[in-house]
Protein backbone atom coordinates (compact mmCIF):
# COMPACT_ATOMS: atom_id res chain seq x y z
CA UNK A 1 0.00 0.00 0.00
CA UNK A 2 1.09 3.56 -0.71
CA UNK A 3 0.25 6.11 1.98
CA UNK A 4 0.34 9.73 0.83
CA UNK A 5 0.47 12.86 2.99
CA UNK A 6 -1.30 15.95 1.73
CA UNK A 7 -1.05 19.64 2.52
CA UNK A 8 -1.48 23.04 0.92
CA UNK A 9 1.21 25.38 -0.38
CA UNK A 10 0.87 28.80 1.25
CA UNK A 11 3.91 29.34 3.42
CA UNK A 12 6.18 26.90 1.56
CA UNK A 13 8.66 29.71 0.99
CA UNK A 14 9.08 30.01 4.75
CA UNK A 15 11.15 26.85 4.67
CA UNK A 16 14.26 28.90 3.98
CA UNK A 17 14.03 29.98 7.62
CA UNK A 18 14.26 26.44 8.98
CA UNK A 19 17.19 25.71 11.27
CA UNK A 20 20.10 24.22 9.34
CA UNK A 21 20.53 21.28 11.69
CA UNK A 22 17.48 19.64 10.06
CA UNK A 23 18.96 19.71 6.55
CA UNK A 24 20.59 16.61 5.11
CA UNK A 25 21.87 15.74 1.64
CA UNK A 26 21.89 11.97 2.04
CA UNK A 27 19.40 9.98 0.01
CA UNK A 28 16.87 8.37 2.33
CA UNK A 29 18.19 5.25 4.08
CA UNK A 30 17.69 3.97 7.60
CA UNK A 31 20.19 3.16 10.30
CA UNK A 32 18.08 0.11 11.11
CA UNK A 33 17.52 -0.95 7.52
CA UNK A 34 13.76 -0.94 8.02
CA UNK A 35 12.48 2.11 6.13
CA UNK A 36 12.45 1.79 2.36
CA UNK A 37 9.53 4.01 1.36
CA UNK A 38 9.59 7.06 -0.85
CA UNK A 39 8.39 10.35 0.56
CA UNK A 40 4.79 10.36 -0.65
CA UNK A 41 2.66 13.48 -0.70
CA UNK A 42 -0.69 14.50 -2.13
CA UNK A 43 -1.17 17.91 -3.70
CA UNK A 44 -4.36 19.47 -5.06
CA UNK A 45 -4.87 21.68 -8.09
CA UNK A 46 -7.11 23.96 -6.05
CA UNK A 47 -4.21 24.91 -3.77
CA UNK A 48 -1.25 24.47 -6.14
CA UNK A 49 -2.62 25.99 -9.35
CA UNK A 50 -0.40 29.08 -8.99
CA UNK A 51 2.67 27.27 -7.66
CA UNK A 52 5.66 26.43 -9.86
CA UNK A 53 5.85 22.80 -8.74
CA UNK A 54 9.09 22.09 -10.58
CA UNK A 55 10.81 25.03 -8.91
CA UNK A 56 9.44 23.95 -5.55
CA UNK A 57 10.80 20.43 -5.96
CA UNK A 58 14.17 21.73 -7.14
CA UNK A 59 14.53 24.06 -4.19
CA UNK A 60 13.40 21.76 -1.42
CA UNK A 61 13.20 18.13 -2.53
CA UNK A 62 16.09 17.35 -4.88
CA UNK A 63 17.79 15.18 -2.27
CA UNK A 64 14.94 12.74 -1.60
CA UNK A 65 12.91 10.38 -3.77
CA UNK A 66 9.39 11.74 -4.16
CA UNK A 67 6.07 10.11 -5.07
CA UNK A 68 3.38 12.70 -5.83
CA UNK A 69 -0.35 12.04 -6.04
CA UNK A 70 -2.27 14.93 -7.63
CA UNK A 71 -5.98 15.57 -7.29
CA UNK A 72 -8.32 18.38 -8.24
CA UNK A 73 -9.29 19.62 -4.80
CA UNK A 74 -12.88 19.74 -6.07
CA UNK A 75 -14.38 19.22 -2.63
CA UNK A 76 -12.37 22.09 -1.12
CA UNK A 77 -13.36 24.35 -4.02
CA UNK A 78 -17.01 23.38 -3.63
CA UNK A 79 -17.01 24.23 0.08
CA UNK A 80 -15.76 27.71 -0.89
CA UNK A 81 -18.50 28.11 -3.50
CA UNK A 82 -16.19 27.84 -6.51
CA UNK A 83 -16.34 25.43 -9.47
CA UNK A 84 -13.25 24.04 -11.16
CA UNK A 85 -13.54 23.69 -14.92
CA UNK A 86 -12.29 20.49 -16.47
CA UNK A 87 -10.21 22.44 -19.00
CA UNK A 88 -8.26 24.35 -16.37
CA UNK A 89 -7.65 21.18 -14.37
CA UNK A 90 -6.63 19.21 -17.48
CA UNK A 91 -4.25 22.00 -18.53
CA UNK A 92 -2.64 21.98 -15.06
CA UNK A 93 -2.21 18.20 -15.13
CA UNK A 94 -0.66 18.36 -18.60
CA UNK A 95 1.83 20.98 -17.42
CA UNK A 96 3.05 18.94 -14.44
CA UNK A 97 2.20 15.38 -15.50
CA UNK A 98 5.87 14.42 -15.72
CA UNK A 99 6.21 15.03 -11.97
CA UNK A 100 3.16 13.03 -10.87
CA UNK A 101 3.05 9.32 -10.10
CA UNK A 102 -0.73 9.39 -10.41
CA UNK A 103 -3.45 12.02 -10.80
CA UNK A 104 -7.17 11.67 -10.28
CA UNK A 105 -10.15 12.71 -12.35
CA UNK A 106 -12.01 15.97 -11.71
CA UNK A 107 -14.86 14.46 -9.73
CA UNK A 108 -18.17 16.23 -9.29
CA UNK A 109 -19.68 15.73 -5.86
CA UNK A 110 -23.13 14.10 -5.99
CA UNK A 111 -23.08 13.87 -9.80
CA UNK A 112 -21.77 10.51 -11.02
CA UNK A 113 -22.71 11.21 -14.62
CA UNK A 114 -20.78 14.47 -14.74
CA UNK A 115 -17.79 12.77 -13.10
CA UNK A 116 -17.86 10.12 -15.85
CA UNK A 117 -18.06 12.84 -18.53
CA UNK A 118 -15.00 14.53 -17.04
CA UNK A 119 -13.16 11.21 -17.12
CA UNK A 120 -13.86 10.87 -20.84
CA UNK A 121 -12.94 14.52 -21.47
CA UNK A 122 -9.53 14.11 -19.85
CA UNK A 123 -8.87 10.87 -21.69
CA UNK A 124 -9.80 12.53 -24.99
CA UNK A 125 -7.22 15.18 -24.10
CA UNK A 126 -4.56 12.46 -23.94
CA UNK A 127 -4.52 12.06 -20.15
CA UNK A 128 -4.99 8.96 -17.99
CA UNK A 129 -6.66 10.12 -14.78
CA UNK A 130 -7.59 7.83 -11.92
CA UNK A 131 -11.41 7.43 -11.99
CA UNK A 132 -13.37 8.31 -8.85
CA UNK A 133 -16.43 6.59 -7.37
CA UNK A 134 -18.28 8.12 -4.40
CA UNK A 135 -20.01 6.50 -1.49
CA UNK A 136 -23.42 8.07 -2.31
CA UNK A 137 -23.48 6.86 -5.92
CA UNK A 138 -25.22 3.82 -7.36
CA UNK A 139 -23.10 0.70 -7.62
CA UNK A 140 -23.87 0.54 -11.35
CA UNK A 141 -21.22 3.22 -11.74
CA UNK A 142 -18.63 1.19 -9.83
CA UNK A 143 -19.40 -1.82 -12.01
CA UNK A 144 -18.83 0.36 -15.06
CA UNK A 145 -15.50 1.54 -13.70
CA UNK A 146 -14.37 -1.97 -12.82
CA UNK A 147 -15.17 -3.09 -16.37
CA UNK A 148 -12.93 -0.36 -17.78
CA UNK A 149 -10.22 0.36 -15.20
CA UNK A 150 -7.96 -1.59 -12.85
CA UNK A 151 -7.20 1.27 -10.41
CA UNK A 152 -10.08 3.31 -8.94
CA UNK A 153 -10.34 5.96 -6.23
CA UNK A 154 -13.10 5.75 -3.62
CA UNK A 155 -14.36 9.10 -2.31
CA UNK A 156 -16.77 10.34 0.31
CA UNK A 157 -15.25 8.27 3.11
CA UNK A 158 -15.09 11.29 5.40
CA UNK A 159 -18.73 12.19 4.87
CA UNK A 160 -20.32 13.20 8.18
CA UNK A 161 -23.75 12.11 6.98
CA UNK A 162 -22.86 8.40 6.81
CA UNK A 163 -22.08 6.49 9.98
CA UNK A 164 -19.12 4.19 10.50
CA UNK A 165 -21.00 0.89 10.08
CA UNK A 166 -22.56 1.98 6.79
CA UNK A 167 -19.19 3.14 5.46
CA UNK A 168 -17.58 -0.18 6.36
CA UNK A 169 -20.44 -2.14 4.77
CA UNK A 170 -20.12 0.00 1.63
CA UNK A 171 -16.39 -0.69 1.45
CA UNK A 172 -16.92 -4.43 1.87
CA UNK A 173 -19.26 -4.39 -1.12
CA UNK A 174 -16.80 -2.37 -3.20
CA UNK A 175 -13.99 -4.85 -2.57
CA UNK A 176 -16.25 -7.81 -3.28
CA UNK A 177 -17.29 -6.27 -6.59
CA UNK A 178 -13.65 -5.63 -7.55
CA UNK A 179 -12.91 -9.35 -7.10
CA UNK A 180 -9.24 -9.07 -8.09
CA UNK A 181 -10.13 -7.14 -11.26
CA UNK A 182 -9.30 -3.75 -9.76
CA UNK A 183 -7.57 -2.15 -6.78
CA UNK A 184 -8.58 0.96 -4.85
CA UNK A 185 -7.22 4.26 -3.60
CA UNK A 186 -8.94 5.69 -0.51
CA UNK A 187 -9.37 9.45 -0.44
CA UNK A 188 -8.95 11.12 2.94
CA UNK A 189 -8.65 8.12 5.26
CA UNK A 190 -8.33 9.38 8.83
CA UNK A 191 -8.99 6.22 10.87
CA UNK A 192 -6.64 3.28 11.32
CA UNK A 193 -9.57 0.87 11.28
CA UNK A 194 -10.47 1.83 7.70
CA UNK A 195 -6.84 2.00 6.60
CA UNK A 196 -5.90 -1.39 8.03
CA UNK A 197 -9.06 -3.43 7.41
CA UNK A 198 -8.86 -3.55 3.62
CA UNK A 199 -6.22 -4.38 1.04
CA UNK A 200 -5.84 -0.88 -0.36
CA UNK A 201 -3.41 -0.21 -3.17
CA UNK A 202 -3.00 3.36 -1.92
CA UNK A 203 -4.51 5.82 0.54
CA UNK A 204 -3.99 9.43 1.53
CA UNK A 205 -4.38 10.71 5.05
CA UNK A 206 -4.31 14.02 6.88
CA UNK A 207 -4.09 12.41 10.33
CA UNK A 208 -0.30 12.76 10.38
CA UNK A 209 -0.81 16.52 10.83
CA UNK A 210 -2.64 16.27 14.15
CA UNK A 211 0.58 16.91 16.07
CA UNK A 212 1.42 20.32 14.67
CA UNK A 213 -2.25 21.29 14.30
CA UNK A 214 -3.78 20.04 17.52
CA UNK A 215 -0.86 19.00 19.72
CA UNK A 216 -1.52 15.25 19.55
CA UNK A 217 0.86 12.99 17.61
CA UNK A 218 -0.29 9.64 16.27
CA UNK A 219 2.77 7.48 16.94
CA UNK A 220 2.79 4.10 15.24
CA UNK A 221 3.88 1.06 17.27
CA UNK A 222 4.93 -1.56 14.71
CA UNK A 223 5.18 -4.27 17.38
CA UNK A 224 1.52 -3.88 18.35
CA UNK A 225 0.29 -2.78 14.93
CA UNK A 226 -1.52 0.31 16.17
CA UNK A 227 -1.18 4.02 16.77
CA UNK A 228 -0.53 5.48 20.23
CA UNK A 229 -1.60 9.02 21.09
CA UNK A 230 1.24 11.27 22.21
CA UNK A 231 0.18 14.63 23.68
CA UNK A 232 2.71 17.41 23.29
CA UNK A 233 3.67 19.07 26.56
CA UNK A 234 2.19 16.19 28.59
CA UNK A 235 4.94 14.55 30.66
CA UNK A 236 2.93 11.43 31.53
CA UNK A 237 1.92 10.83 27.91
CA UNK A 238 5.53 11.11 26.78
CA UNK A 239 6.75 8.92 29.65
CA UNK A 240 4.31 6.17 28.67
CA UNK A 241 5.60 6.31 25.10
CA UNK A 242 9.26 6.92 25.94
CA UNK A 243 10.58 3.62 24.55
CA UNK A 244 8.60 4.09 21.34
CA UNK A 245 9.85 7.66 20.93
CA UNK A 246 13.42 6.45 21.49
CA UNK A 247 12.94 3.78 18.82
CA UNK A 248 12.26 6.63 16.38
CA UNK A 249 15.57 8.20 17.35
CA UNK A 250 14.17 11.08 19.41
CA UNK A 251 14.41 12.30 22.99
CA UNK A 252 11.02 12.03 24.76
CA UNK A 253 11.73 15.28 26.59
CA UNK A 254 11.64 17.15 23.28
CA UNK A 255 7.93 16.39 23.22
CA UNK A 256 7.19 16.42 26.97
CA UNK A 257 8.46 19.96 27.60
CA UNK A 258 6.55 22.68 25.76
CA UNK A 259 9.59 24.91 25.47
CA UNK A 260 11.42 22.12 23.63
CA UNK A 261 8.60 21.34 21.21
CA UNK A 262 10.11 21.87 17.77
CA UNK A 263 7.87 21.90 14.69
CA UNK A 264 10.61 20.24 12.63
CA UNK A 265 10.75 17.26 14.96
CA UNK A 266 6.97 17.08 15.34
CA UNK A 267 6.55 17.01 11.55
CA UNK A 268 9.33 14.48 11.11
CA UNK A 269 8.22 11.97 13.74
CA UNK A 270 4.61 12.28 12.50
CA UNK A 271 5.62 11.54 8.91
CA UNK A 272 7.92 8.71 10.02
CA UNK A 273 5.02 7.23 11.94
CA UNK A 274 2.91 6.93 8.81
CA UNK A 275 5.81 5.59 6.78
CA UNK A 276 6.16 2.85 9.39
CA UNK A 277 2.40 2.23 9.28
CA UNK A 278 2.64 1.81 5.51
CA UNK A 279 5.45 -0.71 5.85
CA UNK A 280 3.53 -2.57 8.56
CA UNK A 281 0.55 -2.95 6.21
CA UNK A 282 2.82 -4.05 3.39
CA UNK A 283 4.05 -6.87 5.62
CA UNK A 284 0.55 -7.68 6.82
CA UNK A 285 -1.16 -7.88 3.42
CA UNK A 286 1.78 -8.83 1.25
CA UNK A 287 1.82 -7.52 -2.31
CA UNK A 288 -1.38 -5.76 -3.35
CA UNK A 289 -1.03 -6.18 -7.08
CA UNK A 290 -2.37 -3.74 -9.61
CA UNK A 291 -3.90 -6.09 -12.21
CA UNK A 292 -1.53 -6.23 -15.15
CA UNK A 293 1.06 -4.03 -13.39
CA UNK A 294 3.09 -3.77 -10.19
CA UNK A 295 2.40 -4.29 -6.52
CA UNK A 296 1.37 -1.62 -4.07
CA UNK A 297 0.46 -0.40 -0.70
CA UNK A 298 1.18 3.25 -1.00
CA UNK A 299 0.33 5.73 1.68
CA UNK A 300 0.23 9.41 0.80
CA UNK A 301 0.46 11.98 3.57
CA UNK A 302 -2.20 14.67 3.53
CA UNK A 303 -2.87 17.81 5.51
CA UNK A 304 -6.18 19.63 5.51
CA UNK A 305 -5.24 22.23 8.09
CA UNK A 306 -3.57 25.41 6.89
CA UNK A 307 -1.63 26.27 3.78
CA UNK A 308 1.81 25.14 4.87
CA UNK A 309 3.75 22.92 2.51
CA UNK A 310 7.18 23.96 3.70
CA UNK A 311 6.23 24.15 7.33
CA UNK A 312 4.79 20.63 7.18
CA UNK A 313 6.15 18.51 4.31
CA UNK A 314 9.51 20.23 4.16
CA UNK A 315 10.14 20.01 7.89
CA UNK A 316 8.99 16.40 7.88
CA UNK A 317 11.33 15.58 5.02
CA UNK A 318 14.31 17.32 6.61
CA UNK A 319 13.77 15.75 10.02
CA UNK A 320 13.34 12.31 8.50
CA UNK A 321 16.54 12.62 6.52
CA UNK A 322 18.57 13.56 9.60
CA UNK A 323 17.09 10.58 11.45
CA UNK A 324 17.84 8.24 8.56
CA UNK A 325 21.17 9.74 7.53
CA UNK A 326 22.83 10.24 10.91
CA UNK A 327 24.77 13.35 9.89
CA UNK A 328 26.87 15.38 12.32
CA UNK A 329 26.33 19.11 12.78
CA UNK A 330 29.51 19.92 10.82
CA UNK A 331 28.42 17.63 7.96
CA UNK A 332 25.12 19.46 7.76
CA UNK A 333 26.72 22.90 7.82
CA UNK A 334 29.17 21.92 5.06
CA UNK A 335 26.32 20.52 2.98
CA UNK A 336 24.35 23.76 3.30
CA UNK A 337 27.37 25.81 2.18
CA UNK A 338 27.81 23.60 -0.89
CA UNK A 339 24.12 23.78 -1.79
CA UNK A 340 24.06 27.57 -1.38
CA UNK A 341 27.22 27.88 -3.47
CA UNK A 342 25.73 25.80 -6.27
CA UNK A 343 22.56 27.89 -6.33
CA UNK A 344 24.55 31.13 -6.38
CA UNK A 345 26.33 29.86 -9.49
Amino acid sequence: MRLYLATMPEGWGHSRNIDSKYVSGNIMHTQLGKLNSKFRILISYWYYKNVDIEEMLYKYYTDIEMDIFADSGAFSAMTQGVDITRKEYADWVKRWEHLFTVYSNLDVIRNAEKTWENQQYMEDAGLKPLPVFHIAEKFDWLEKYIDNYNYIALGGLVSTGINYNKRMAWLVKCFRMANNKAVFHAFGVTTWEVMSSFMWYSVDSSSWGSGFRYGTISLFDHNKGKFNKLTLGDYNSCKQNAKLINSYGYDPMDFAVRERNDRNKVCAISALSYIKAEEYLRRRWGKVKLPGMGSGYKGYLADSGGLSLSSDYYMAKQGIKVYLGGWSQSDLENYIKVKQGNRDE
